[in-house]
């Protein structure tokens, strides 16, 4: 999982290195573990809206069939 916007204010943009299409299950939560986002998602580049979030640091996780990955990103 990358991330093209860190810190982010507005769009966080991620980047999935999968070599396999489809979709993907794609979460955020805060730093205190709540879950803030979540959704299905699909494509290799996702432009997410983090306007609404509170400033601070957050983790996104990304799920596939049989990969999983985490990364932290901070809202400003």
């Amino acid at each position: 999982v990358l991330f093209r916007s860190n810190p982010a204010s507005t769009l966080l943009q991620i980047e999935l290195p999968l070599q396999q299409g489809g979709t993907f299950q794609l979460a955020v939560f805060s730093v205190a573990g709540k879950l803030v986002y979540q959704n299905e998602v699909a494509g290799k580049q996702i432009s997410l809206d983090v306007a609404n979030l509170q400033p601070g640091i957050y983790y996104v996780t990304v799920t596939a069939k049989t990969q999983r990955g985490v990364k932290q990103f901070i809202k400003e």
